[in-house]
């Protein structure tokens, strides 16, 4: 028959503490399961991850030095708000220098050198931890309120600074260099900053927007030596008062936005087929007072071939080869 429980009722197994499993107290209060944490002067090296922190409500890390580790240098992780590093050193680590994942809020990262290390120097996640219900009934919102500021950022494996998702993020006044791309952002991200960035020697992208990024103002960097200096596909936002040289291909390049993309103000210089690329962009872009000046306009050769031989420049020329062919054979065979 059904057994219904009284809920007044004496509980007819009282739990073993002994046992290994312990059934819940309901008079055992919930405590806050976070901690917070000051560091200063502080290393490690030669370690799987430098420095790992999880459900920390505040965490500063001051005159840090986490170099040579397996994996990444400094990584937080889920649940770590209110965090500051400040002067936070990570070289040659076998992932990425610093890296805040995803579920952390409001991470400031200030003066910070990270270099040669295999993956990102540094990496910021927004993302959401659920793209909708799922079986741990994780939150499916965007995270973020992340800034990277004053920081030294050289030649790492991958990118110097890469952002995925979130909002309200900022990447301010940062020495970026050799790098694949120094600044990417990337993944459903809004609300973004990057501005002050001196960014050097990249081979493909000094700044790049890639996928869903919206909201995005991008100014008041300097950007010299790269492939395209900046690059948005499938993002929009404001790119003004930039200074590129030594691009080899565009200064700026947008490709299929989703909205309305203003150029503005921006100096570039370089060479390459043009100084601003719209060529593929989806929707309307404005192009404000930008100055290209010293820009020389190059074509590549398959341009340049593809322009001489037309269907009918070809036609002719066939035509002149045959009647000279036919020409020099009647000469040889008249008597």
């Amino acid at each position: 028959g059904e057994v219904i429980s009284d809920p007044g009722e004496a509980a007819a197994v009282e739990p073993d503490p002994d046992s290994l499993v312990l059934l819940p107290d309901p008079d055992e209060r919930k405590h806050d399961r976070t901690v917070t944490a000051s560091l200063e002067r502080v290393s490690a090296h030669d370690s799987a991850i430098g420095l790992f922190a999880a459900n920390t409500a505040r965490l500063d890390i001051n005159d840090a030095d986490f170099s040579g580790n397996l994996l990444d240098g400094v990584v937080l992780h889920r649940f770590v708000t209110q965090a500051h590093l400040e002067e936070v050193t990570a070289h040659r680590n076998g992932g990425d220098g610093i890296r805040a994942g995803r579920g952390t809020t409001d991470v400031s990262i200030d003066g910070a050198h990270a270099s040669g290390n295999r993956g990102n120097g540094i990496t910021v996640n927004g993302s959401a931890l659920a793209d909708g219900p799922s079986a741990t009934g994780v939150a499916t919102g965007a995270f973020g309120g992340h800034s990277v500021t004053g920081s030294s950022v050289t030649g790492n494996g991958h990118y110097g600074i890469q952002v995925t998702g979130g909002s309200g993020i900022a990447v301010r006044d940062n020495d970026v260099s050799r790098h694949t791309s120094g600044i990417v952002v990337n993944g459903t991200a809004s609300d973004i900053d990057l501005s002050g960035n001196r960014v050097r020697s990249s081979t493909e992208h000094g700044i790049s927007l890639r996928d869903d990024v919206t909201g995005t103002r991008i100014h008041d960097n300097t950007i010299g030596g790269a492939d395209t200096a900046i690059y948005a596909r499938g993002s929009a936002g404001e790119i003004t008062g930039n200074t590129i040289s030594r691009a080899t291909n565009h200064g700026i390049t947008v490709i299929d936005q989703p909205e309305t993309t203003t150029v503005s103000r921006n100096s570039i210089a370089g060479s390459g087929p043009a100084a601003i690329d719209t060529s593929r962009s989806g929707t309307s872009v404005v192009l404000v007072a930008n100055s290209a000046a010293q820009w020389e306009v190059t074509k590549p050769l398959p341009v340049i071939l593809q322009r001489i031989f037309q269907p009918l420049t070809v036609l002719w020329l066939v035509i002149v080869v045959l009647l000279v062919a036919t020409a020099g054979t009647t000469a040889r065979w008249r008597p």
